[in-house]
C-alpha cells in the first residue's frame, strides 16, 4: 500500500487561528454593522441559508460596504462570503459579487466531489484575471453524504482550500437522521471530516449549535469538538465566538504543563533518553508534539489578542 502524502500548506509558519467562524446574513446591515465588535477570528457574510431567496440581490449589494467597514474598523479580522451551492442557479451571481467585494475568500457549501472543486478553481482563475484581483481562498463545506464520503479527495483537489467545516444540520437532513443532544447520529461523519482535514493539511471547523441562548450546550459541544481534533467552531451568535475562542485556546494550566513537559523532555534527551516518566505518564514523541502544538497555538492566540 502506498503512503498518502499530506500537503504542508503552512510550512513552518505559526498556526492560523480559525477558532471561531461567525456567520451573519449578508442582507442585514443592522447585523453586519456589529461584526467589527465581535471576538471572532473570521466572519462570514452569508448569501446562502442566512439570506432569504427574495433578499439575495439586496445581500449582494450590501457585501462591498460591509467588507469595507470591517476592514476599516477591525483590520485583523478575516472576512469570507458564503455563496449558494455550486449547483444553484444563484451561484453565478453570488460568485461575481463575492469576488468583487474585497473579501479574503469564499465559503462554498455542500461540496460533493473533487471535480466540482476543480471546476470552480478553473472558473476562479479566469474571473480573477478578468477582474484583476488576487487569488481567493476557499473554505469547503462538507455537509452531505456525498461530501463526507469523498472528503479526502475533495480536500486534496485544490491548493486554494484554507479550511473545511462540517455542517451537521444539512448532513442529518441529507441522510434522514434524527438530531439528538448527544449527537451520536453524526459522530462518524464529524470524525471523518477531521481525518480528511488532516490529510488535506487544513484546519477543520466544527458543527454549529443552533441554541444561541444555551451557552452550556455550546461550550460542551465545542469541548467535544476540540477533543476530536477540530481547530474551531461555526458560530451563529457573537457570544458563541467568545466561548469558541476560549475553548480552542490552550488554558493557562495546559500551557504550563506543556512548557514543563518540554523542559523535562529536552533534559532527558541531553542524557541520551528519548522517553521519560513525567507526572505519572510515559512521555515520548506524540505527547511532545502535542505539547509543542499547544504552545504554538497559545502564542498565536496571544498575538491575536494584542492585535485586537
Amino acid at each position: 500500500m502506498s503512503n498518502v502524502e499530506m500537503p504542508d500548506r503552512n510550512g513552518d509558519a505559526p498556526p492560523t487561528l480559525l477558532r471561531s467562524l461567525l456567520f451573519c446574513p449578508a442582507n442585514r446591515p443592522d447585523m453586519t454593522h456589529k461584526l467589527a465588535a465581535s471576538a471572532a477570528d473570521a466572519v462570514v457574510l452569508d448569501l446562502e441559508d442566512g439570506t432569504p431567496a427574495a433578499q439575495q440581490a439586496a445581500g449582494r449589494l450590501e457585501l462591498r460596504s460591509a467588507v469595507e467597514r470591517l476592514s476599516r474598523e477591525s483590520p485583523g479580522i478575516r472576512v469570507f462570503v458564503r455563496t449558494s451551492p455550486l449547483d444553484s442557479e444563484l451561484f453565478a451571481e453570488d460568485l461575481e459579487a463575492a469576488l468583487s467585494c474585497g473579501a479574503e475568500g469564499l465559503v462554498i457549501p455542500k461540496v460533493g466531489s473533487a471535480e466540482q472543486l476543480q471546476a470552480l478553481e478553473r472558473l476562479l482563475a479566469w474571473m480573477e484575471r478578468r477582474l484583476e484581483i488576487p487569488p481567493r481562498t476557499i473554505v469547503v463545506g462538507l455537509e452531505t453524504a456525498a461530501g463526507v464520503h469523498r472528503a479526502d479527495s475533495i480536500l486534496l483537489a485544490s491548493t486554494r482550500v484554507c479550511a473545511v467545516y462540517f455542517g451537521a444540520e444539512d448532513f442529518a437532513s441529507d441522510v434522514g437522521a434524527r438530531r439528538s443532544v448527544a449527537g451520536d447520529e453524526v459522530r462518524y461523519a464529524r470524525s471523518r471530516v477531521v481525518i480528511a482535514a488532516r490529510l488535506g493539511g487544513v484546519p477543520a471547523i466544527d458543527q454549529a449549535v443552533l441554541e444561541i441562548r444555551d451557552e452550556a450546550r455550546f461550550r460542551a459541544d465545542a469541548e467535544q469538538g476540540r477533543d476530536l481534533g477540530y481547530a474551531g467552531k461555526l458560530c451563529v451568535h457573537p457570544r458563541q465566538a467568545e466561548v469558541a475562542n476560549e475553548v480552542f485556546t490552550p488554558s493557562p494550566d495546559e500551557i504550563e504543563h506543556s512548557r514543563r513537559l518540554l523542559e523535562a523532555y529536552e533534559a532527558s534527551l541531553a542524557e541520551g533518553r528519548a522517553t521519560l516518566e513525567y507526572e505519572g505518564q510515559m512521555i515520548d514523541t506524540p505527547l511532545v508534539e502535542r505539547a509543542r502544538r499547544s504552545l504554538e497555538l497559545a502564542a498565536a492566540a496571544a498575538a491575536a489578542a494584542r492585535r485586537a
